[in-house]
């Protein structure tokens, strides 16, 4: 399966339920049980979204302003586009 590198303006409708690859700026994260939420900015923004495998997993360690590289798939979410992270790097 070919991974599509896009913007993050170019999410739209018709890619839904497709990988993508996706570079921004983290802009704001939100820490609950086993999920993690992202919203990235590249310049419009975007929620990412991580199911993590333990409560207290450490598998990330990103802080706000962090420029990170997402592999994952699109999904609509009450009618707002986001992506469920199967992979995140930090981009130097």
């Amino acid at each position: 399966m070919d991974i599509k590198e896009i913007s993050l303006d170019e999410l739209n409708n018709e890619e839904i339920g497709n990988k993508v690859k996706v570079l921004g700026k983290v802009s704001r994260i939100t820490e609950l049980d086993k999920v993690t939420f992202l919203d990235v900015s590249q310049p419009v923004t975007t929620k990412i979204v991580i199911f993590r495998e333990k409560e207290k997993d450490e598998a990330l360690d990103l802080e706000q302003d962090d420029y990170i590289e997402i592999i994952g798939k699109v999904e609509d979410y009450e009618g707002e586009m986001e992506i469920i992270a199967d992979r995140i790097r930090i981009v130097e």
